[in-house]
């Protein structure tokens, strides 16, 4: 019971964001739909395929990607990683990177996962955060 209000809780606030300093009320980017079970699934599995064919061009002494539960932990020799997790409640992607965490929902009409407050492309997201840590560019 208590997890499935923070669920409702989080979706209204991502329909209306409030800004205390103002007190102004805007509508959020993107609002996230529920996927089917089936169809988180799948499309969370293409994310994460997508993931480990890029990785294979890359020297793992400098960037390695692997599977854990539910996951895709990124590791660079620096030390620092990054986690994308599946929050299947939410049917939403979550990247946790040194700098940030970031939400995001499925856009059935563009073919894309974007980013909950921002809007950008989860991969866009992605390739610029591992070209900062590696130091060198990074695409999928």
């Amino acid at each position: 019971m208590f997890a499935a209000g923070l669920i409702q809780d989080y979706f209204l606030r991502l329909d209306k964001r409030i800004y205390p300093a103002s007190g102004l009320v805007a509508k959020a980017k993107i609002r996230g739909i529920p996927l089917e079970p089936a169809d988180f699934v799948r499309l969370t599995k293409e994310v994460y395929d997508r993931i480990f064919d890029a990785f294979e061009d890359y020297d793992p002494d400098l960037v390695e990607a692997f599977e854990s539960s539910d996951n895709v932990r990124i590791t660079f020799s620096s030390g620092t990683v990054f986690v994308i997790n599946r929050q299947r409640p939410l049917s939403q992607l979550w990247l946790a990177t040194k700098k940030q965490g970031l939400h995001f929902n499925y856009d059935p009409d563009q073919d894309l996962w974007v980013a909950d407050k921002t809007g950008e492309e989860f991969f866009k997201v992605l390739a610029r955060e591992i070209t900062q840590t590696l130091g060198q560019p990074f695409n999928f």
